[in-house]
């Protein structure tokens, strides 16, 4: 009867005992399983550390190219130094959000044998799970090249802006910042070998031409009151004889060449009788120009006044970049050829709402839509080329034919109604030269993301590893 339980506890004891040896040899068998886990973690890690540090190298890289010339061909010591101190900055800030991250080494020159070429070598070191465990804490190294070429074009802008009545307060504070900064990514301190120039195309109900106005349009009469004398006397859509001054500003042309970039002096464009509700907007055209503090200072002086005749805003702004038009303007400012090779030609368009506004002899038209002023101020009849929305596609597609490049900006549009809001965008999207030129920003935080983005957009420099 003893014997029993002994013989039962026997086989219970060798049972534990052979738990333990199997779960000592499971253990040591899964440990190069946990091991090869770990390091497929860091691997992946790596991986993603490594297209970081590239990720930021390269627009390190970039931004330095951009603000950097060199002084002296081939390039010197000190070239070098200024485009690493260009350089390293944003590097820094691009690897800032990963703490795991430390740059350990970087290098920034100019290519000596390739003119405009700059090169970035980076490396860093990545804290890695395995590295702790079973390298003495060793890290990760991982390292990055790029090679960036200057853009190799000369650049003529035209930023035709949306200074209508809607566009006052914080809307057009929102404007004037984002189009500073726009026009200080473009407008580039070194001119040669390449320049940079930017024109200011402000619109409203018409563009202020100021003292060109008489030669793009021709001398106003005196002794009449007819279209095309200082004074125009015209019966209103509501049957009043009414009598407008000829302003500054200028509208439409009309006939064969109303949808081309043909020289003013082959077919003048239109007057602008201002009277009433929509007077001449105090803000002019600028012509292109080099000079940052001078075009910031004109931005910073916009006025937000008048309705919306985005078509002749769209106008101007490929007037001021059409070799047509070069001898309106002084001569460091005129547009040159057309030379794709050699110049880049492009208008950013931006508005706020529907181009509610066409002409007719001068006069605001009687079909001109809401929001174009009172009826007692429109001449009786439609406007002669049609509406704004319809002129102002005709141009997008004259202007992008000729190789300009188009970026459209609808800014806010979703103030407008439904209908008013898709044609817009509509529009948007048929005047820009792709669907990758179309901004919808929403807010003045967005308009200045959208316009900082066509500004790197436009002086893109070519990265190739």
């Amino acid at each position: 009867m003893n014997a029993r339980p002994h013989e039962r506890r026997g086989p219970r004891r060798l049972a534990r005992n052979t738990d333990g040896a199997m779960a000592v040899t499971l253990a040591i068998s899964l440990l190069p399983l946990a091991i090869a886990a770990v390091g497929a973690v860091d691997l992946q890690r790596g991986l993603s550390a490594r297209s970081q540090l590239q990720d930021a190298l390269d627009a390190a890289t970039l931004a330095a190219a951009g603000a950097v010339t060199p002084a002296a061909s081939p390039p010197t010591a000190g070239d070098d130094a200024r485009l690493t101190a260009a350089a390293i900055p944003s590097l820094d800030e691009n690897l800032g959000a990963r703490s795991d991250l430390r740059l350990a080494d970087a290098s920034f020159r100019f290519d000596r044998g390739r003119p405009g070429v700059a090169i970035g070598d980076a490396e860093a070191e990545l804290q890695t799970i395995l590295g702790g465990l079973v390298l003495a804490g060793r890290p990760l190294r991982v390292t990055a090249h790029a090679e960036v070429v200057r853009g190799a074009k000369n650049l003529e802008a035209a930023l035709v802006l949306d200074v209508t009545g809607s566009m006052s307060g914080s809307k057009l504070e929102a404007l004037k910042g984002a189009a500073n900064d726009l026009v200080r990514l473009l407008v580039r301190e070194e001119q040669i070998p390449y320049y940079s120039k930017v024109a200011l195309v402000p619109y409203s109900a018409a563009v202020n031409l100021g003292s060109r106005a008489s030669e793009a349009r021709g001398e106003a009469g005196t002794a009449c009151v007819a279209y095309g004398c200082e004074r125009f006397r015209f019966i209103s859509a509501t049957g009043e004889e009414r009598t407008f001054p000829a302003s500054t500003c200028v509208t439409e042309r009309t006939a064969s060449n109303r949808y081309t970039d043909a020289s003013y002096r082959i077919a003048p464009v239109g007057f602008h009788y201002a009277g009433g509700s929509n007077g001449c907007l105090a803000s002019r055209i600028v012509p292109l120009s080099s000079d940052r503090a001078a075009l910031t200072s004109e931005i910073n002086g916009f006025r937000a006044e008048g309705s919306t005749a985005g078509h002749i805003g769209l106008a101007w702004g490929w007037y001021s970049l059409a070799p047509g038009f070069a001898e309106l303007w002084p001569a460091a400012r005129r547009p040159a050829a057309y030379d794709p090779k050699r110049l880049l030609k492009v208008v950013v368009l931006m508005t706020d709402g529907m181009f509610n506004t066409a002409y007719r002899k001068g006069v605001i038209s009687e079909d001109s839509q809401s929001g174009s002023g009172p009826a007692r101020d429109h001449i009786r009849g439609d406007a002669t080329n049609g509406g704004s929305f319809e002129q102002a596609l005709a141009l997008c597609e004259g202007m992008k034919a000729q190789g300009v490049l188009v970026y459209a900006v609808g800014f806010d549009l979703a103030r407008q109604s439904p209908a008013e809001a898709a044609a817009s965008r509509a529009l948007m999207g048929a005047c820009a030269s792709s669907p990758d030129n179309v901004y919808l920003p929403e807010s003045g935080a967005d308009l200045k993301a959208a316009f900082h983005q066509i500004g790197e957009e436009i002086s893109a420099l070519r990265i190739s590893r």
